[in-house]
């Protein structure tokens, strides 16, 4: 079944064309396949039982949708890269890019905030892990009980979700010198006393509660999380918008749990779960040999603004013109194509012939630059 033509949404409110089916997806899955010495992927196929056939999103609490489907993310929601499938709402999003915080979601006590606010980098590695929580599917294969009941933690509760050591050790860094309190297990959920801290007493630095990244990722959260060398295997707190999931891809023979109990999703029109996995494979094999292009290279929005378009595509550019290497996808127009090679697009004070001409030979690299 190939789908042919489709309709991507761009950066500035634009739709691009798209030619992309299964087919060329696995033509192209290929190709990078062999390009990538020594590393092994799961290409094409996928077990069905490996993959969430209805992306029924098995986190039960106040803010979980029933199941994982794109969302109008807004330009002040957080989580937006979970926007082509995500098991939370708008509203929650929004909510938790109005309050930087938890506290907004599930009260005062839950703050990260708890002994003032932590800096800026910090903040935004708790946002990381709120969104990862709230709105991806792929959190629910680590739902701490496989039977569950809609009256007590256990549908709420993961365990065990092995995330990437760099990743843990980048949110370490970043709040090891800012304050926190906790109670004597050290997790998120244990304050002193009566659920708050007291300033003078309670609070010290991250570094100071948690002596390594692995010990402050898997006890802060209660052992939701383990710290995995073997990133290969592991999942991501993070990932850039506008890519495919990566987590969709990471240990594809992990199954989901069966749903909780009182809890029987609509899956009327649900989104196919394979489709988004080839998309996720597509993009960790472009990411691991090109650097970062993204799912849809054949449609990728142009990043630098001066003579730029505003989405790459093909151009017919003249014969002989500089930058012919490009026709096929390109972010520059023809006739911008046209005048590389005579230095005249940045006025007199930009031309590299300013003390008099080049060699060819040295021109030559001008252009191509």
């Amino acid at each position: 079944a190939c789908r042919q033509n489709t309709k991507r949404r761009t950066e500035n409110g634009a739709s691009c064309t798209v030619r992309f089916s299964l087919f060329e997806r696995s033509i192209k899955m290929v190709a990078l396949n062999r390009l990538i010495s020594g590393v092994s992927f799961a290409v094409l196929f996928v077990a069905t039982s490996a993959v969430p056939q209805c992306e029924v999103c098995h986190l039960r609490n106040d803010h979980t949708l029933d199941i994982s489907a794109s969302q109008d993310f807004t330009a002040s929601s957080a989580c937006r890269q979970y926007a082509d499938a995500a098991c939370c709402s708008v509203e929650t999003a929004n909510t938790i890019g109005l309050g930087g915080d938890s506290t907004l979601l599930y009260g005062e006590q839950y703050s990260w905030n708890r002994c003032g606010a932590v800096s800026a980098e910090c903040n935004q590695w708790f946002i990381n892990e709120q969104c990862l929580y709230e709105c991806d599917v792929n959190a629910g294969k680590f739902r701490k009980d496989d039977n569950c009941t809609e009256d007590d933690s256990s549908n709420w509760k993961m365990v065990g979700m092995p995330m990437k050591a760099s990743q843990c050790d980048s949110w370490y860094s970043a709040c090891s010198e800012d304050l926190f309190c906790v109670g004597e297990s050290k997790n998120f959920f244990d304050t002193p006393g009566d659920d708050m801290c007291n300033q003078e007493t309670d609070c010290k630095k991250f570094k100071d509660i948690y002596a390594s990244a692995s010990n402050f990722c898997e006890v802060l959260w209660d052992g939701a999380f383990t710290y995995e060398v073997d990133e290969a295997n592991a999942y991501s707190f993070v990932f850039p918008e506008g890519h495919a999931n990566p987590n969709d891809v990471i240990l594809p023979n992990k199954g989901f749990p069966s749903p909780c109990a009182l809890h029987d999703p609509n899956l009327d029109g649900c989104p196919s779960a394979f489709d988004r996995t080839i998309e996720a494979e597509i993009d960790q094999l472009q990411r691991h040999v090109f650097g970062g292009l993204g799912t849809d290279v054949d449609c990728a929005v142009c990043h630098l603004r001066y003579h730029h378009k505003d989405v790459a595509s093909a151009t017919t550019f003249e014969a002989n013109t500089a930058c012919a290497q490009y026709a096929d996808n390109s972010c520059c127009t023809a006739e911008t194509a046209s005048n590389v090679h005579n230095d005249a697009l940045y006025g007199d004070e930009y031309r590299w012939d300013r003390c008099g001409a080049l060699s060819s030979a040295c021109q030559a690299h001008f252009v191509a630059e």
